[in-house]
């Protein structure tokens, strides 16, 4: 009666956690980790800018499952979509800072894109751009 019992239980609190396994780890759950995954470090941005070449550093990371970018400016939440990245930015230049709206698509470890002025006089204009993951 005794081994009848502890079985029980036992087959009782096995079969709870794997279900509460199930409902805490969705396919949702893997897709954001994957995303995570296949942006998640630093990388070094090169903007051809009108008056030259410009260079940003980018740090993503993950913030308690939030996908978040930062640069010296601030720290900005980033949307996905499979291989395609959005988030705003500021950023620092010769005129000043600027509002930006940044679109870009990664391939492994290189990214492109544009960037779309939000703010300022160049309000609406986009420059293109590319980056490489920094590999340690």
């Amino acid at each position: 009666m005794k081994f009848k019992i502890i079985l029980m239980i036992g087959l009782f609190t096995s079969s709870f956690g794997s279900t509460h396994a199930q409902e805490t780890n969705p396919e949702n759950a893997n897709k954001t980790q994957e995303s995570l995954n296949t942006i998640i470090g630093t990388w070094e941005m090169t903007i051809n800018a009108s008056g030259g070449k410009d260079k940003e550093i980018l740090t993503f990371y993950d913030d308690s499952g939030e996908l978040k970018v930062k640069n010296d400016k601030g720290s900005y939440k980033v949307s996905d979509s499979g291989s395609n990245y959005k988030w705003p930015m500021t950023k620092k230049t010769p005129m000043g800072e600027m509002d930006l709206k940044v679109n870009a698509t990664i391939d492994g470890n290189k990214m492109s894109g544009t960037m779309e002025m939000i703010s300022g006089m160049a309000a609406g204009r986009k420059v293109d751009f590319t980056a490489s993951r920094k590999l340690y």
